[in-house]
């Protein structure tokens, strides 16, 4: 990749000679910053640092590369400490995380004069920050494979796995066939790299190897097969629509039921009582019928629709229902839904669309304990709360369910026909959860469009039911 890279004229060669004019320029002394090899992975970035004082320093070296990419943009950080004895010397050796990405980007290095590694840093503890500026190109016989966008499942994006674009361009030349000493040619790349990126699949559970051969352990969906799914999925979201419609007046009559036998409450703002959310219809037809309920029994059958099982949207190594479409945001679901069971506590939510969520830095190094930590949704995309009291749910959603059992039957087996087709019989839980998300989102959007319910709020749901 090192061949592809231009290098901005502001950079001379890489090397760069700092001299700190900072008040602390006697304490610290900063020699030149070398970083030789651009390509991506690991590259490191090193300076001789001398502590001119009598005192013991820490030392905090932040480095940061973020992509303008042709239509991903990934980002990396890393921050390392380091130790200067007084009068020492030191050779540091920092590193820049490259993803495989291609476009013009942004290397940064910081480095901090601090008193304990353990506090925020301080704007007045920067004695050197240094920009890089490159450009990867796309070699010319991956250019025609950047056209090609590869969508994903709900949050697996967020990745590092998968947010570059050089990590969605191989699962199309490994599913047509190609090695990875293929792939690293026509990426102008060492095989190591691609290696690299593939094993981490394979650890990942995305992929089994032997060699350099490469079997896919989620569907790989090409475009003709997307086109007949998509078209599967227009049918069935045109007659859920309708039945839905039709069945909303039995939705209100098993609410003025339970009324009546003074189990629901007729204070639609009665915060902790659990079926005070029946009467908010946009969440509960969208999160709880629509996902909670039939996409249960459509994808799962009996078993709980657990996406983000042993992982979450940070991570999102859903492996059990991973799939990748080639054709781009046209073939793919706008709905997000997380269930979530500890101790029998149940937690749904539910997003029309992906929101947004931030990562704690270092969430991708997170021990298999902690993976239920260190992430939370932004500000803007804060969900609305409801407590859910599971049977008045349950009982209320009878009224919307009359026929859809056979909708549901009508599609698993249409849709069953369709991946056999293309070979992908065996990945039907993928599948399933891909077609429902397309059919759902579609669903959605002619409900509100006619106006039979109207959107609340920023569309993101958070549904925790009554403790016993």
């Amino acid at each position: 990749m090192s061949r592809r890279v231009l290098l901005s004229a502001l950079m001379l060669g890489w090397f760069i000679l700092v001299q700190s004019g900072s008040a602390q320029e006697s304490e610290v002394t900063i020699g030149e910053v070398s970083l030789q090899k651009l390509r991506w992975g690991d590259q490191r970035a090193t300076f001789e640092i001398v502590n001119n004082t009598e005192y013991l320093k820490f030392i905090t070296v932040i480095t940061n590369i973020s992509f303008e990419g042709t239509y991903l943009s990934p980002a990396r950080d890393k921050t390392t400490n380091f130790i200067l004895e007084p009068y020492q010397t030191r050779l540091i050796d920092a590193s820049f995380v490259i993803p495989p990405n291609f476009g013009k980007a942004t290397m940064n290095l910081k480095i901090y004069d601090i008193v304990d590694t353990l506090d925020d840093l301080l704007p007045s503890q920067l004695i050197l920050e240094q920009p890089f500026y490159v450009n990867f190109r796309v070699p010319e016989q991956m250019m025609a494979y950047l056209q090609n966008k590869i969508c994903l499942p709900a949050m697996v994006g967020n990745s590092p796995s998968f947010d570059n674009e050089f990590s969605r361009i191989i699962l199309l030349l490994l599913d047509e066939g190609k090695t990875i000493p293929d792939i690293a040619a026509m990426a102008g790349t060492d095989t190591a790299v691609v290696s690299s990126l593939v094993n981490r699949f394979v650890q990942e559970g995305f992929f089994s190897r032997e060699g350099d051969q490469v079997k896919f352990l989620f569907p790989m969906i090409r475009t003709p097969e997307a086109e007949e799914v998509k078209k599967l999925a227009e049918k069935i979201s045109d007659e859920m629509a309708a039945l839905i419609k039709k069945n909303l007046p039995a939705y209100q009559e098993a609410l003025d039921s339970m009324v009546a036998a003074k189990i629901l409450t007729t204070d639609t703002n009665y915060f902790m009582h659990g079926g005070s959310l029946l009467y908010r219809r946009y969440p509960v037809i969208a999160g709880l019928f629509l996902w909670y309920d039939l996409g249960q029994e459509f994808i799962n059958r009996l078993r709980p629709l657990e996406i983000f099982a042993n992982t979450n949207p940070c991570h999102a190594r859903i492996i059990n229902y991973m799939y990748a479409v080639d054709g781009g945001d046209y073939f793919n679901g706008t709905n997000f839904y997380y269930l979530s069971m500890s101790r029998r506590h149940l937690v749904v939510t539910y997003g029309d669309s992906i929101p947004k969520i931030e990562c704690k830095e270092g969430f991708d190094n997170l021990r298999q304990l902690m993976e239920n930590s260190g992430w939370w949704y932004s500000t803007d995309m804060i969900p609305e709360t409801f407590m859910m009291d599971t049977s008045m749910v349950h009982a209320a959603l009878r009224g919307l369910r009359s026929g859809a059992p056979k909708i549901l039957e009508k599609a698993q087996n249409e849709l069953q026909k369709i991946v056999t087709k293309y070979g992908q019989e065996n990945m039907v839980t993928n599948t399933r959860y891909w077609f429902w998300n397309l059919s759902t989102t579609r669903i959605l959007d002619k409900l509100v469009k006619e106006n039979i319910i109207q959107r609340r709020g920023n569309g993101l749901y958070r549904f925790e039911k009554l403790r016993s």
